[in-house]
């Protein structure tokens, strides 16, 4: 089995938001790192696969995630952040500062330096930060 713990670590510093579960709507097309992508394949309900045409996040299985407990980083951004706030008025113990946020994704890329692809994700990288990929669900 994997090690997450490095991963565990960035996401326990992410204050915790009283989720209302009203946001499916917002959970589009989303970046992670492959090391999240690998996570959240192994415990999803639904075949994983990145990029595609689909609009919402391939996660989502009768409208709620169902990767919720290895949810991306991105994912665990939103509504703690003040550019990312909730639409639905969820509000988090304390608004993360952007040098937090930038800090969280500097460490989440250096996780992945160096981490093998498999077949799935190769050429399926973020042109904006190659050490992201787009995930859409597998016909």
């Amino acid at each position: 089995m994997a090690d997450y713990s490095a991963i565990d670590r960035i996401y326990a510093r992410i204050p915790k938001l009283d989720c209302q579960r009203k946001c499916q709507e917002c959970c589009g097309p989303i970046l992670c790192s492959a090391k999240e992508f690998e996570r959240m394949k192994a415990a999803s309900l639904v075949p994983l696969q990145v990029m595609g045409p689909n609009l919402t996040c391939p996660a989502l299985v009768n409208g709620l995630c169902s990767v919720y407990a290895v949810r991306p980083l991105i994912c665990r951004l939103w509504g703690v952040v003040r550019e990312m706030a909730c639409p639905f008025g969820c509000k988090p113990e304390r608004w993360l500062a952007d040098r937090e946020v930038k800090r969280m994704l500097r460490e989440m890329q250096a996780l992945n330096k160096g981490a093998v692809d498999g077949p799935e994700l190769r050429g399926r990288r973020s042109k904006a930060n190659p050490a992201y990929i787009k995930l859409r669900v597998i016909p």
